[in-house]
């Protein structure tokens, strides 16, 4: 990671912060909203979390658009409540002025003054000039009090117009308006860079909506405002009051997540003792709760307090958490408590598609050793994809597509192997199994749900079309995550692909992949993204290349298996890392069973004149060496 030590221009004439003793971690920021949009944060946008920032004061010289541009540096600092940024400020706006935490971002701003006189009305009058400050991407975050909250991005241009007047013979911001309406006086206005510096990643912890009884945790990537982390209290305070409600309207997990804590929880008081021990009092209708429900409170406190998804996470040291209620300890959670609830990747065996002059088939590689799996020879092969349903190796049921039809393999004895035909038009391109043991199925732009599919024939398989009101190109590749809640998946539009994570929601009547149109778009660095697979909890592994920016499509008339990559994608938003690989990849599968062992990744290639495709697998988790498994195609593990 590069470390900067560097003053950071404004304008013209100055520069308004001095920037200095960087952190060790960088962040970046998610986009939470339509996902029709381009994501704010592009290859280039490593911010520096923790970097001093030392605010400039106006200059008398200053030209308009010099003090809008330092306005919006100073902003980022919020040293003795925005004093410096004030000072920019005409002295009637500056008493109003009452910056929130959740913070309006800008990206890439340009700033530029009006030719003439503008039309907007101040409480001193008609303006004496005005500057524009125009953004392609808006995002704004929301959070209860100053706790940890999402970010939500607006579509289309957005203009910022700020009102000059002259003070004492230099400009200042008399108001600031948005595409013309006034703005909240608790507007705080900041740059991609100064928010991903200043809000710290992290997670908040919830549970599936559809089932009240549940003990498995789904993540959520939330930033912390710097006026809440002020100290380990403060830090628990931002994490812990937004828990007590669920993921809001704004939030891509509306409506497929919900938390424990009942309607009415009040927090009576936190305490850290010793760095490392977070103590939460809750009161209200929390104590009422029976010990069940306790449980699953007590839990997503300890997951939300102690785990470190994302490297910028490690400012916070709390390791242990008691659950007080009403002023009496309730339970405390240690490490190594709970470790199952938040769901991971069942490991091996690894499955591959094998071709060679006696035909096609697949194999089950555990370790070393290879073995077949019964393939009906009316079903032939090969496939143009395959998934394997976690379970024991005597329950698995393997599913592979061709065109329009799925086949579904159980490989116990006595169970019949049977193909369905997907009601779409446009071929099967990914096959993924859920943890009830429903198998999803992308064709075209429709997913698709195979409920029966696990039942070895006991069952007739139906098939349900999935909800996605938010897609609309073809979905190329599909992953759902071990939790069952969330799914990743790549949508191409024409050239054009970006990576997506969509909650599952269910209505009396359908099951729905993000129901209010809200995705997580990740990994926007990367071109021309071709597969992916879950590599943990909270990253992403994504075939594709470097260098690239959301809705921009691949350059260059290269080879895809030529050029492709491999890349872990972090679903905080930060940049994406390159992962060492053999040349020529053309398909990956990745499974991360348990913390503290080393990750399952195989990966296929490309077979040249002469040569065939092969399948390896890595020898040491990421970026330590990869060995051969067989000639083949097509790797999965179980999921």
């Amino acid at each position: 990671m590069r470390r900067v030590v560097s003053l950071r221009a404004v304008g013209a004439a100055a520069g308004a912060l001095a920037l200095a003793v960087t952190a060790a971690a960088c962040a970046s920021l998610p986009t939470s909203g339509n996902v029709r949009l381009s994501t704010l944060h592009g290859s280039s946008s490593q911010a520096q979390l923790g970097v001093q920032v030392l605010p400039v004061p106006p200059n008398p010289d200053w030209s308009p658009q010099d003090v809008v541009h330092g306005f919006l540096a100073a902003s980022g600092s919020i040293s003795d409540d925005f004093a410096v940024a004030r000072e920019y400020l005409a002295a009637g706006f500056a008493q109003r002025w009452r910056p929130g935490t959740a913070a309006t971002v800008v990206d890439s701003p340009q700033v530029w003054r009006v030719p003439t006189r503008g039309h907007l009305i101040t409480s001193g009058g008609a303006l004496d000039t005005q500057v524009n400050v125009t953004t392609q991407y808006l995002a704004t975050m929301t959070s209860a009090g100053q706790g940890a909250g999402n970010v939500v991005v607006s579509p289309g241009r957005q203009i910022f117009q700020f009102a000059m007047t002259q003070q004492n013979g230099a400009w200042r911001i008399e108001a600031i308006y948005r595409n013309g309406m006034p703005t909240s006086r608790r507007l705080l206005l900041l740059t991609r860079f100064d928010f991903e510096r200043m809000y710290q990643p992290t997670n908040l912890y919830y549970y599936p909506a559809a089932d009240s009884v549940s003990n498995v945790l789904i993540p959520e990537p939330v930033y912390i405002p710097p006026q809440a982390a002020t100290g380990s209290s403060g830090i628990v305070r931002a994490i812990v009051k937004p828990l007590f409600y669920p993921p809001p309207q704004t939030s891509w997990l509306y409506g497929a997540a919900t938390t424990a804590f009942p309607p009415g929880t009040e927090l009576l008081g936190v305490q850290v003792v010793g760095g490392v021990k977070a103590v939460v009092d809750v009161g209200g209708a929390a104590a009422k709760a029976d010990a069940a429900q306790r449980e699953r409170m007590a839990a997503e406190l300890y997951w939300s307090l102690t785990s470190l998804p994302y490297t910028t996470s490690a400012v916070n040291q709390i390791r242990s958490v008691v659950l007080e209620v009403n002023h009496r300890t309730w339970k405390q959670l240690l490490p190594g408590n709970d470790a199952a609830r938040v769901p991971r990747g069942t490991g091996s065996p690894l499955y591959l598609q094998t071709s060679g002059p006696l035909g096609t088939g697949i194999k089950a590689a555990a370790g070393k050793k290879l073995s077949s799996v019964t393939v009906s020879p009316a079903i032939g092969g090969p496939f143009t994809a395959i998934a394997a349903m976690p379970g024991t190796s005597g329950a698995v049921v393997l599913a592979g597509c061709r065109g329009r039809y799925i086949s579904l393999l159980p490989q116990w004895h006595g169970a019949r192997q049977t193909t369905v035909t997907l009601p779409a038009s446009s071929r099967c391109t990914a096959l993924s199994w859920d943890d009830a043991g429903n198998l999803w199925a992308a064709a075209g732009s429709g997913i698709y749900l195979v409920h029966g599919a696990a039942s070895g024939g006991l069952e007739r398989p139906a098939i349900v079309s999935v909800v996605c009101p938010a897609c609309s190109g073809a979905i190329t590749s599909l992953r759902v995550a071990p939790d069952g809640v969330r799914v990743a998946l790549i949508e191409r539009s024409g050239a054009m692909a970006k990576v997506l994570v969509a909650a599952v929601s269910k209505g009396q009547t359908f099951t729905y992949l993000g129901q209010t149109s809200q995705m997580l778009q990740v990994g926007s660095d990367i071109s021309d993204p071709r597969q992916l697979a879950w590599l943990d909890p909270d990253h992403l592994l994504v075939l594709g290349r470097s260098g690239g920016t959301t809705g921009q499509p691949a350059t260059g008339q290269v080879s895809p298996a030529a050029s492709q990559a491999l890349f872990e994608v972090s679903l905080n938003g930060s940049g994406s890392i390159e992962v060492a690989t053999p040349r020529r990849v053309t398909a990956i599968a990745a499974s991360w069973p348990a913390v503290g062992k080393l990750p399952q990744v195989a990966v296929a290639t490309a077979g040249t004149a002469g040569k065939p495709s092969w399948v390896w697998t890595s020898t040491g988790g990421l970026n330590h060496g990869w060995s051969h498994v067989a000639q083949g195609i097509t790797p999965v593990f179980p999921g």
